[in-house]
């Protein structure tokens, strides 16, 4: 007897509630004015439009700039509310029987925004070919088809707990017309756009500005104020502070934190709490001191950092454990009652002592043109160790030279610094410990409990079992010192016009509420 899976990704305590904006925010005057808000095109200013990719909705979801485009345009199967429940989308209803097996209900009001209507064929055919992109999480995928009765049956060679999370996930699988994924060449899906959102493409210009305009096909279509977004390119954050103060945007994303402050101070509008992202430390040990236990541990009790994040991070950070704060699937515990998370200078200083290496050296890679910012953080985290007799060169290098490393390339000794943004599944934040491309462990003998526990979470599809997975291996890696998380930072900020009107930022960063959005005319 088949039983409806309501799996929630909700792991942990929900997000606080986001702030929702009002006309008279950062606007006096506005709460005496008799305004009324309608459409118009939304003007954000954005450090960079879609990259590699481009608005393919197969191959281009991977880019933060081209995700938050495209879930404009592509809707999901099932959708995510803010403390990480899963809603429907596209589809009304679904049911699991053993954690294998996924029957979806498909809406019958749905079209592309060519017109043609959504079928259960073209759902089948989206999550056919988005499947294989998620390798690790979504491993035994089999098949995914439309039935008789206008169903569609995905089905897994053994249980799988992440699916139905990647298949709500705005930076997931987007749904399209097999039709026009067949007919369009692979450069004009980087140039165009075909889904069943909101907005639908409209022209794009290089290095200026990309144009949506309302779907009017939507089925929604009578609750979509604005006419379409303008998403306009201005790589500098003063620029784009610029632009708002000179009404050219109505929204922008700031990065610095100065900027923001400013901004701030300006009457602008903060659309959400800032956007949070891991600081790992990915841990390449073979041949350095990091092959012993000892020496990791060590490293860890030598971070201090409540100091790390208020000298080097200027107070714009957090304590982090692998599932980052601000992602609502996050465990109720505190990152300080995790192992070998306190800072302990003395200890830290015995266990190097102990560790049988007279000197400690490590490389610390990272990327030197997209974390300039990083660079005071990592001079702080550089002089802690010091104080354990620990010894930290750090080595910039291309961003394009570390990426290599997804496609094969041996990975540098030491420590590398990758970032890590919001992941569609709370498996995603354990990718390096599940044999993906960052999977930095190797033969590490240390490493054998918390490879298993991260299996066994991905094919988990029981929440209270998978919650309970995740503490296990969050304290296994932690206890094993196998990824190094010194805090989480701040990603990027938001700010909007006092215009601006029914926008609630969601905790994910997909701007998927733009479509609730309007502007005071």
């Amino acid at each position: 007897m088949k039983k409806r899976m309501l799996l929630r990704a909700g792991i942990g305590a929900a997000l606080a509630a986001m702030l929702t904006l009002t006309a008279c925010s950062g606007n006096p005057d506005a709460a005496s004015q008799e305004s009324s808000a309608s459409g118009g095109v939304l003007r954000y200013g954005v450090d960079s439009l879609p990259v590699t990719g481009g608005l393919d909705p197969v191959n281009g979801t991977q880019p933060l700039a081209n995700r938050i485009v495209l879930a404009q345009m592509y809707e999901t199967l099932l959708t995510v509310d803010d403390d990480g429940t899963l809603q429907p989308g596209i589809a009304t209803d679904w049911d699991a029987t053993d954690g294998k097996t996924f029957v979806f209900t498909i809406r019958d009001d749905v079209s592309f925004a060519d017109g043609t209507p959504l079928t259960a064929e073209d759902v089948a055919y989206s999550v056919s070919l988005a499947a294989p992109g998620a390798p690790d999480q979504l491993a035994g995928f089999r098949e995914a088809r439309a039935t008789d009765d206008g169903k569609v049956e995905v089905q897994f060679d053994e249980p799988n707990g992440a699916f139905l999370p990647i298949a709500s996930a705005w930076s997931g699988m987007f749904i399209f017309s097999k039709d026009w994924y067949e007919t369009t060449s692979e450069d004009e899906r980087m140039r165009s756009a075909n889904g069943s959102g909101a907005f639908a493409f409209e022209s794009w210009e290089d290095g200026v500005k990309l144009i949506l305009k309302k779907n009017e096909g939507y089925r929604d279509a009578d609750k979509v104020k604005l006419d379409g977004i303008e998403w306009v390119q201005a790589s500098d954050n003063s620029a784009r502070l610029a632009m708002l103060q000179q009404g050219l945007v109505e929204a922008a994303d700031i990065s610095d934190p100065v900027i923001a402050d400013q901004a701030k101070a300006a009457g602008f509008v903060p659309g959400a709490s800032p956007a949070l992202r891991n600081m790992n430390l990915m841990i390449s040990a073979a041949g350095t001191p990091l092959e012993n236990i000892d020496v990791r541990r060590a490293v860890s009790l030598a971070i201090n950092r409540e100091e790390l994040i208020e000298v080097g991070m200027g107070g714009q950070g957090s304590l982090a454990l692998p599932v980052p704060p601000g992602d609502p699937r996050k465990l109720d515990e505190e990152p300080a009652d995790a192992p070998y998370y306190q800072y302990d200078l003395a200890e830290a200083k015995r266990l190097i002592a102990g560790s049988g290496y007279s000197d400690v050296t490590i490389d610390l890679t990272y990327a030197g043109d997209i974390s300039a910012a990083d660079v005071p953080m990592l001079e702080v985290l550089k002089e802690q160790l010091k104080q354990a007799g620990i010894t930290l060169n750090l080595k910039a290098e291309a961003w394009s030279n570390i990426t290599a490393i997804f496609g094969g390339a041996p990975a540098p000794s030491g420590l590398l610094l990758i970032p890590m943004i919001a992941q569609s599944d709370v498996s995603g934040y354990f990718a390096a410990t599940s044999g993906s491309v960052l999977d930095f462990w190797g033969d590490n003998p240390d490493a054998q409990s918390a490879r298993a526990l991260v299996q066994q979470m991905i094919h988990e599809p029981d929440v209270d079992k998978r919650r309970a997975l995740v503490q296990q291996a969050t304290n296994e890696i932690t206890d094993k010192v196998l990824l190094l998380i010194p805090a989480s930072s701040v990603m990027g900020y938001e700010y909007l016009s006092p215009k601006v009107q029914g926008y609630t930022p969601d905790p994910f960063m997909g701007r998927i509420n733009l479509k609730n959005a309007s502007i005071e005319q």
